[in-house]
């Protein structure tokens, strides 16, 4: 009998996820026949993951499933953080498609890299780390990084900023705007020379409305979202895509989302 592949996300809360429409739009291209769900969870439970051929991680989970894993890659264990795993003859093998998807889609938008750049980063957790990791590899000027929570070298309290007056880019991985109307920076932050990302992708933030404001040019994280998801299927599918077919599932799912 024919085997459907099962696939899941799993993460709390998973209510505004679009991942079943993403992913649906990916198999449809790719002719594949399998079963997406969500699984929303608080707390991993790892046995009920067997029956799965791969399945994706988000928040809270990124670095809490990690321990559950029999191997992952090199870029997971740099940042310490996995959005993708694949099941493979019982083991759990753990990967990371969240920085280069991130890296796939600040290009296609912006239409420029990070060398010789200064960049600032809003937060300091997996997604930050996911991304520092590729932008890295790209030879910035320096990465800056504002934090609530820790300190270190290039690591700023938001109540000393100062250094985004220097900063070509800002990135905001945290949540902040998510689910209310907050907002990490204020007018003084933002200037028209400088390109903002907000990873966040289920609304027009107010970090993106303020960044528009400004006369900066601003995105949204949805693209990355797509990006991710497409890079998922080179794990879980090994060479099952080609850049017709990442360039149509980008076009038509932002297409049907608007």
């Amino acid at each position: 009998m024919f085997h459907v592949k099962q696939y899941c996300l799993i993460g709390y809360p998973l209510s505004h996820s679009l991942s079943p429409l993403i992913h649906k739009k990916i198999v449809d291209i790719l002719g594949l026949k399998i079963n997406y769900l969500l699984m929303p969870c608080k707390e991993i439970d790892i046995n009920s993951l067997k029956e799965f051929d791969g399945f994706n991680v988000t928040m809270p989970h990124k670095e809490t499933i990690i321990p559950y894993l029999d191997n992952i890659t090199e870029t997971a264990k740099n940042i310490h953080s996995v959005n993708t795993v694949k099941v493979e003859e019982g083991k759990f093998i753990g990967h990371s498609t969240d920085g280069e998807g991130f890296i796939r889609d600040f290009f296609r938008v912006f239409n420029t890299d990070f060398y010789n750049k200064n960049i600032c980063i809003l937060g300091t957790g997996a997604t930050s780390r996911a991304i520092s990791d590729k932008i890295r590899k790209q030879c910035p000027k320096n990465i800056y990084y504002l934090s609530r929570s820790k300190e270190g070298k290039n690591i700023f309290p938001y109540n000393q900023r100062d250094i985004i007056k220097d900063c070509q880019i800002i990135i905001n991985t945290t949540p902040t705007g998510m689910y209310d109307d907050n907002c990490l920076l204020d007018e003084n932050d933002i200037n028209e020379n400088m390109l903002v990302y907000d990873v966040i992708y289920n609304k027009k933030t107010p970090l993106i409305s303020l960044s528009e404001r400004a006369n900066a040019k601003a995105q949204g994280g949805f693209g990355m979202l797509i990006y991710q998801a497409v890079l998922a299927w080179e794990h879980w599918e090994i060479n099952c895509l080609y850049k017709k077919n990442i360039d149509k599932i980008i076009r038509e799912v932002i297409n049907e989302k608007e």
